[in-house]
Protein backbone atom coordinates (compact mmCIF):
# COMPACT_ATOMS: atom_id res chain seq x y z
CA UNK A 1 0.00 0.00 0.00
CA UNK A 2 1.49 3.37 -0.80
CA UNK A 3 0.10 5.89 1.45
CA UNK A 4 0.51 9.49 0.37
CA UNK A 5 -0.30 12.73 2.76
CA UNK A 6 0.18 16.25 3.53
CA UNK A 7 3.45 18.69 3.32
CA UNK A 8 6.52 18.21 1.51
CA UNK A 9 8.14 14.76 0.31
CA UNK A 10 11.13 15.12 2.26
CA UNK A 11 8.43 15.61 5.44
CA UNK A 12 6.28 13.09 4.59
CA UNK A 13 9.07 10.62 4.07
CA UNK A 14 10.50 11.93 7.44
CA UNK A 15 7.09 11.09 8.95
CA UNK A 16 7.00 7.79 7.64
CA UNK A 17 10.60 6.66 7.80
CA UNK A 18 9.89 7.18 11.57
CA UNK A 19 6.62 5.43 11.97
CA UNK A 20 7.49 2.76 9.71
CA UNK A 21 11.49 2.17 10.96
CA UNK A 22 9.24 1.85 14.69
CA UNK A 23 7.46 -0.41 13.57
CA UNK A 24 9.10 -3.18 11.59
CA UNK A 25 11.34 -3.22 14.70
CA UNK A 26 8.45 -4.68 16.68
CA UNK A 27 7.62 -7.54 15.96
CA UNK A 28 4.99 -7.21 13.63
CA UNK A 29 2.39 -5.78 16.44
CA UNK A 30 3.09 -7.71 19.05
CA UNK A 31 2.09 -4.30 21.00
CA UNK A 32 0.21 -1.45 21.12
CA UNK A 33 1.97 1.63 19.79
CA UNK A 34 1.56 4.03 22.78
CA UNK A 35 4.73 6.04 21.70
CA UNK A 36 1.83 6.99 19.45
CA UNK A 37 -0.78 7.69 21.81
CA UNK A 38 -2.97 5.17 19.60
CA UNK A 39 -4.50 1.76 19.86
CA UNK A 40 -4.19 -1.53 18.30
CA UNK A 41 -7.58 -3.59 17.95
CA UNK A 42 -7.68 -6.68 15.99
CA UNK A 43 -11.16 -6.69 13.14
CA UNK A 44 -11.43 -9.88 11.17
CA UNK A 45 -7.86 -10.77 12.29
CA UNK A 46 -6.22 -7.73 10.58
CA UNK A 47 -4.38 -5.19 13.44
CA UNK A 48 -5.96 -1.52 12.75
CA UNK A 49 -4.38 1.67 14.88
CA UNK A 50 -6.92 3.93 16.10
CA UNK A 51 -7.44 7.48 17.15
CA UNK A 52 -7.17 7.53 21.04
CA UNK A 53 -10.95 7.27 21.81
CA UNK A 54 -13.03 10.43 21.65
CA UNK A 55 -12.98 10.39 17.75
CA UNK A 56 -15.87 9.21 15.56
CA UNK A 57 -14.88 6.71 13.68
CA UNK A 58 -11.97 4.88 15.41
CA UNK A 59 -14.64 4.68 18.61
CA UNK A 60 -17.36 3.29 15.99
CA UNK A 61 -14.95 0.79 15.20
CA UNK A 62 -13.86 0.00 18.75
CA UNK A 63 -17.54 -0.60 19.63
CA UNK A 64 -18.72 -2.79 16.61
CA UNK A 65 -15.38 -4.87 16.44
CA UNK A 66 -15.08 -4.39 13.17
CA UNK A 67 -14.71 -2.22 9.76
CA UNK A 68 -15.84 1.04 9.97
CA UNK A 69 -18.34 0.81 6.75
CA UNK A 70 -18.75 -3.15 7.09
CA UNK A 71 -20.96 -3.58 5.01
CA UNK A 72 -20.25 -1.34 2.26
CA UNK A 73 -16.78 -3.33 2.19
CA UNK A 74 -18.43 -6.84 2.11
CA UNK A 75 -20.64 -5.57 -0.71
CA UNK A 76 -17.79 -4.22 -2.86
CA UNK A 77 -15.96 -7.55 -2.10
CA UNK A 78 -18.36 -9.80 -2.95
CA UNK A 79 -19.90 -7.71 -6.29
CA UNK A 80 -16.22 -6.42 -7.51
CA UNK A 81 -14.11 -9.78 -6.14
CA UNK A 82 -10.69 -8.52 -7.80
CA UNK A 83 -9.00 -5.20 -8.61
CA UNK A 84 -5.72 -4.37 -10.42
CA UNK A 85 -5.35 -1.14 -8.87
CA UNK A 86 -7.45 0.26 -5.93
CA UNK A 87 -7.12 4.11 -5.18
CA UNK A 88 -8.78 4.88 -1.73
CA UNK A 89 -8.73 9.14 -1.77
CA UNK A 90 -9.20 10.66 1.93
CA UNK A 91 -7.67 7.28 3.46
CA UNK A 92 -7.84 8.39 6.96
CA UNK A 93 -6.59 5.89 9.00
CA UNK A 94 -6.09 3.49 6.39
CA UNK A 95 -9.91 1.44 7.42
CA UNK A 96 -10.90 0.79 4.03
CA UNK A 97 -7.26 0.32 2.54
CA UNK A 98 -6.20 -2.53 5.21
CA UNK A 99 -9.72 -4.13 4.23
CA UNK A 100 -9.28 -4.17 0.56
CA UNK A 101 -5.21 -5.30 0.99
CA UNK A 102 -6.97 -7.94 3.57
CA UNK A 103 -9.63 -9.62 1.69
CA UNK A 104 -9.49 -8.44 -1.83
CA UNK A 105 -6.94 -9.69 -4.27
CA UNK A 106 -5.54 -6.70 -5.95
CA UNK A 107 -2.22 -5.77 -7.70
CA UNK A 108 -1.73 -2.45 -5.85
CA UNK A 109 -3.26 0.05 -3.71
CA UNK A 110 -2.52 3.66 -3.30
CA UNK A 111 -4.11 5.56 -0.09
CA UNK A 112 -3.99 9.45 0.02
CA UNK A 113 -4.78 11.62 3.17
CA UNK A 114 -3.80 14.97 3.89
CA UNK A 115 -4.58 15.27 7.31
CA UNK A 116 -1.19 14.40 9.45
CA UNK A 117 -2.72 12.96 12.22
CA UNK A 118 -4.37 10.98 10.48
CA UNK A 119 -1.88 9.96 7.94
CA UNK A 120 0.63 9.27 10.28
CA UNK A 121 -2.12 6.34 11.18
CA UNK A 122 -2.46 5.34 8.11
CA UNK A 123 1.20 4.86 7.21
CA UNK A 124 1.57 2.90 10.84
CA UNK A 125 -1.68 0.48 9.10
CA UNK A 126 -0.18 0.59 6.10
CA UNK A 127 3.60 -0.95 7.04
CA UNK A 128 2.02 -4.33 7.13
CA UNK A 129 0.74 -4.43 3.66
CA UNK A 130 3.18 -5.03 0.93
CA UNK A 131 1.61 -3.55 -1.61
Amino acid sequence: MQPVGAGALIRRRSLAARLLGHHRSSAAWGHNPRWLGVDVVEVRGVPLALHPEGEGVSDGIRRSGDFYEAEILDFVRDVYPAHRTIVDAGAFIGNHSAYFASFLPHERIHAFEPLPANFALLAVNAARFPT
